[in-house]
């Protein structure tokens, strides 16, 4: 199974109760997207709430990140999970910035995150 060893972080987080992902499937056609979810994460030793998504590079550059951003979002909101929310996002992508400023993220600091420079938005 090509995924495996990502679904098997996603099981070890899910029991360590550190967030979780949800499939992303087209309801028509019923094909997977990827994944998007909500993440509990360290950011120089303060625990917060990531925004997690993947996309499959033939569903990129539809809106189907922004989407999953966004309900992401208001979940936290609607079920008052936490005041702010982070998504950690590779400084080349430009894309995924648009997204989190889109849904009201602003640029705090740029962080190092498993060795690369990142921006850390939050809202």
């Amino acid at each position: 199974m090509p995924y495996q060893k990502q679904f098997d972080r996603f099981f070890c987080r899910y029991k360590k109760n550190l967030g979780g992902m949800n499939l992303l499937i087209l309801i028509l056609t019923k094909e997977l997207i990827n994944l998007c979810g909500l993440v509990k994460q360290t950011l120089n030793q303060i625990e917060k709430l990531k925004i997690e998504y993947f996309i499959l590079p033939e569903y990129s550059k539809q809106g189907y990140a922004s989407r999953a951003a966004k309900k992401c979002r208001n979940f936290t909101k609607e079920e008052s999970l936490v005041q702010s929310i982070i998504p950690i996002i590779h400084i080349d992508s430009i894309t995924s910035q648009k997204v989190a400023l889109l849904y009201c993220m602003q640029l705090n600091r740029t962080v190092t995150y498993y060795t690369f420079l990142e921006p850390h938005y939050v809202t």
